[in-house]
């Protein structure tokens, strides 16, 4: 249950990234340029997944299970549209969530690591 609250702010905006991102151009139809808008959200998404795994990295270190969350996060679309295409930008998200993670929680474990030495080094 802990690591559930852990997760949950991460859920609740990769669910806005995924489910309410896609409808902002049908929201927006009197943009003439509509192709910057298709652009910035095409965007949004991979650099949200990005991100976010990124920061989860940091604080809590890799989390294979993050990973399936948003993968299973990810399915209603894939269901939902019923295409292969669709399937295929699921796992690229995966995958910029996977190198967020791996990037966040080398980083993570780095900054760990040398507060832990500059503690010893103030200690001696």
């Amino acid at each position: 249950m802990e690591k559930l609250k852990t997760f949950a702010p991460y859920i609740i905006i990769m669910a806005a990234a995924y489910y309410i991102v896609p409808f902002i151009p049908s929201v927006f139809t009197s943009v003439k340029e509509s192709f910057g808008l298709n652009l910035l959200v095409s965007l949004i998404i991979p650099l949200s997944c990005l991100i976010l795994a990124f920061v989860y990295g940091v604080k809590n270190g890799m989390s294979f299970v993050y990973i399936f969350i948003m993968l299973v996060l990810y399915i209603p679309q894939i269901v939902y549209y019923k295409s292969t295409s669709i399937a295929v930008v699921g796992f690229i998200y995966i995958i910029f969530v996977f190198i967020g993670m791996y990037t966040g929680a080398n980083l993570g474990r780095t900054i760990k690591s040398r507060g832990k030495k500059d503690r010893k080094d103030n200690n001696n």
